[in-house]
Formats: structure tokens, sequence, C-alpha cells
């Protein structure tokens, strides 16, 4: 039997289960948690408020984009690594404009982000994304999505990440962009694959082909968003996560997934997608878990991304990066006090943690 076929068999399966469990809870109410009651929370509609808040920032911001894309040899992997930079035009602050490295999926092409790269420059940030030529859509249907997702290419996707910030610190880029952003303020992003070369980077250690752990975290990162984390499910497991290893994450993080975000799940559902935001030891960790949200959802195809999705991504990820990044304190409130009634006027659900410090 072919990958491909193997591929679609356990996607179907993983469908199948997922409803059979969203069916049938045995573990009843008991769980009080923030995720004990998930099956009857995905059931239910967000409760009505009786003040509507707007989503923080939802529409563009006040700086025109700029692009600009390079490419650059990285000697330790031996090849060549394309670079987009998008820039806000217009003079930064005294700090610079802080720094967003955005970190794609499996199989995704180098527009899928580009709506919350677009959104955040906009609103004052110095946004690169790497082309990870390993795992993007060329090389998945080259080397089919098993081959192009292995831990080798992990740390891969790492080191190409990481040479993202190191071309603003070592003014590689062009002047006039190197000199407006501030590396020592900088975030990370990442979706699917990307949140899981995001959740490396944060400090979740990984084995190696022997079942040694091997650390690639970098503490030059200040905040992580990762869009469709992976906790205890097959994707996590390939590469070599624990549920004990997402307790070394101690930065700021904010987690997002759909309710019917269940790709690579293997019959665990969306749930599989929310186990980290309970696993973190970070005081500041949120999750955002957005209705009517699959897992391609998150990435604009033929440069169209459902509305709902759009706003919720770019709105609260600029949130979080105001108050993480930029110190702002309407974003803070924002988050403590208005985000989750934000959230339900779009079949959302914000979990939010015990004390939020803020930046």
């Amino acid at each position: 039997m072919s990958t491909d076929r193997i591929l679609a068999k356990t996607l179907r399966a993983s469908h199948r289960l997922t409803e059979a469990l969203l069916g049938h809870d045995p573990a009843g109410s008991d769980d009080d948690s923030p995720l004990g009651n998930l099956r009857s929370l995905l059931r239910q509609k967000p409760g009505s408020a009786d003040v509507l808040r707007q989503p923080y920032k939802a529409e563009s911001g006040p700086y025109p984009v700029d692009t600009h894309q390079q490419v650059f040899r990285h000697q330790g992997l031996g090849r060549e690594v394309a670079f987009t930079a998008l820039y806000p035009l217009g003079l930064p602050g005294p700090e610079g404009f802080p720094v967003v490295v955005v970190s794609p999926g499996l199989g995704a092409h180098a527009q899928a982000s580009r709506y919350l790269e677009k959104h955040l420059a906009s609103h004052g940030y110095m946004v690169i994304s790497p082309v990870h030529s390993g795992s993007d859509w060329t090389a998945v249907f080259r080397r089919t999505p098993f081959g192009a997702f292995s831990r080798k290419e992990l740390s891969t996707r790492v080191a190409e990440v990481i040479l993202a910030l190191e071309l603003l610190e070592r003014e590689r880029l062009p002047l006039h962009l190197c000199r407006r952003a501030n590396p020592d303020k900088a975030a990370l992003v990442g979706h699917s694959f990307g949140a899981l070369t995001l959740q490396a980077i944060a400090g979740v250690p990984v084995a190696d082909v022997g079942g040694q752990s091997v650390a690639l975290s970098d503490p030059r990162f200040k905040a992580f968003i990762a869009m469709s984390p992976y906790g205890d499910s097959f994707p996590a497991q390939r590469l070599g996560m624990t549920a004990e290893g997402y307790a070394q994450i101690e930065r700021p993080i904010l987690f997002m997934s759909g309710d019917r975000d269940d790709l690579w799940t293997v019959g665990r559902g969306p749930q599989a997608h929310l186990r980290p935001f309970e696993w973190v030891k970070s005081p500041d960790r949120y999750h955002l878990l957005i209705g009517g949200t699959k897992h391609s959802d998150f990435s604009q195809v033929m440069g169209l991304i459902k509305r709902r999705t759009a706003t919720m991504v770019n709105s609260t990820a600029t949130a979080f990066l105001d108050c993480y990044l930029k110190g702002e304190e309407e974003a803070r409130r924002y988050l403590s006090e208005d985000w989750q009634v934000a959230a339900a006027y779009f079949q959302s659900w914000a979990f939010l943690p015990t004390t939020p410090n803020g930046a």
C-alpha cells in the first residue's frame, strides 16, 4: 500500500474516532480543570455579554507595509535559505520596531501566513519569514509528508529560524531595515510544524534518533505564538517531545487552535492542541480556541482566509505582542479583562492564565 493511501486511511480514521469521542464522554463532568469539559464546551455557543467588546486592533494599523526578499547561504546547513521581510514604512520609536519571526507549517507555501505578517507589520513590527525548503509544499510533493517531517528537519528549521534573527543582529539585511529593528525584543510565531519548531526553541527538549535528549532552545526570543500546537499526539511523539518537556517553557506564550482542528491528532481530536496550555509552567500563558476553524484555516489559500479566523488570529496576536514586546498597558488590560468577551462574539473561547503578569 502506498504512503499516500496509508495517510488517507489514517486521516479518515482520525475523523471517525474524533466524532465518536465527542459523542461519548466517559469521564463525565467530575474534571473541573480548564480543559476537563472540552467535549461539552465544543457543543455550546459562547455566552452573551452585556457590553460588546471589540477585538483589539483587528483592522490594519497606521503603517504602510513594504516587502524585501533575499536569499542567504547557511554555512552550517550547506544550503541557501530564502527570507521575506515585511516591514513598516515610517520612523520607529526610540527602541525600534520589535521583531517577529514566522515559521510556516508542513507543506506551506510562501504566502500561507501573509495575512498575519502584513497585519503585524502595519502595527509596527518587523516580520521575517524563512522558507523551510526541506518541508515546504515542494518538499512534501517530492518526499511525501512523512519524508519531509522528521527530527533532522526539525533541527534544520530551528537553524533557519535563528538565522532569521541573526540577519538583523549582524546587519546582513539592508541597513534601513536593520537600523529600524530591535532584535532584543523578538517573538516567534509558528503554525503546525512551525509550532513544533517553536516549542523546541521555547524549551521543549527533543529526543534524537538514539533516544538522547537534545535542547534546541534559544533565549533571545522573549515571547511565542503557537498556532495548532501539538501535545500528546503523533507529531510531537515523532519528534521526541514528551508531556514532561513542556514544563521547560517559562516565557510568555499564546496558543491558538480551532474547534475542528483535528489534523494528525489520530483520534484525539481538537483536544490534542489544548494540552500544551495545561503543561507549560509559564504564568503568562493563553489559549484561544476559534470556533468553526480547521487546521488548514490558519493558512490563506490563493489570498483568501476565513474572516473569523483572521480576525481572531490578528487581533489576539497583536494584543499579546503589544503586551509582552512593547509593554503597552492597553494590551495587558485587554487580555485580562476584555479578550474573553470579544472572543465570544466570534464564537470562540479564550483561556486565561491564573495570574497574567503583563510585560
